[in-house]
């Protein structure tokens, strides 16, 4: 004789089942809404820890940006005192190059004067204060003073300065007979112009 498996049935309540199968529901969205909340947690932390590292390299980009700076602003500083350094350093040359050689004028005189002038003063000036040293149109003046022996020998004395070519105009200012040392002699005054380019050997 066949025997028949018997058929097993669920005693368990209609209401136990269905709020077994809601709490399995419910334990799966609970378990997707603390992975989805973990995840955004995570993707936070992620932005943040990026947000801080970019801070970070902003300010040390920053810092070395305000040390540069600051480098620059003394680099800057020393350069301009030397700038000022080479301009007086040139302004001086420049004195120096456009400054008058004397000893031409001066030279010239002691060659002429000769055995029988004998000169008291020599006063050298310019007549055009706003001209620039050494500009040729910079015009100067030779104050003479001194003692001969007779007039004609004054007179002499003046046309050998003016045969130099050194000086532009030879001025006698005048003259008057006095004595001088032992002797009496001729008190000139003379006056001689010349200019700066003519100082130049």
């Amino acid at each position: 004789m066949k025997i028949q498996p018997q058929t097993a049935f669920d005693l368990t309540p209609a209401w136990r089942i269905a709020a077994r199968s809601r709490r399995r529901r419910y334990r799966r969205w609970g378990l997707w809404v603390a992975t989805y909340v973990v995840g955004l947690m995570s993707l936070f932390a992620l932005l943040e820890v990026g947000r801080q590292t970019r801070q970070t390299a902003l300010g040390e980009d920053l810092h070395e940006a305000t040390r540069q700076l600051i480098t620059l602003r003394e680099d800057l500083r020393m350069l301009n005192r030397q700038r000022l350094g080479f301009q007086a350093a040139l302004a001086d040359t420049r004195i120096i190059r456009d400054q008058v050689d004397w000893s031409v004028p001066l030279c010239v005189l002691a060659d002429h004067v000769g055995s029988t002038i004998v000169l008291d003063t020599c006063t050298l000036s310019a007549t055009s204060p706003n001209g620039r040293p050494g500009d040729p149109s910079c015009q100067y003046l030779m104050l003479l003073a001194g003692h001969a022996r007779a007039q004609s020998e004054v007179w002499a004395f003046a046309t050998r300065l003016e045969k130099t070519g050194l000086f532009g105009s030879v001025r006698l200012l005048g003259t008057r007979e006095g004595p001088f040392m032992d002797s009496r002699a001729v008190e000139f005054h003379m006056e001689c112009g010349f200019s700066a380019k003519g100082a130049t050997p």
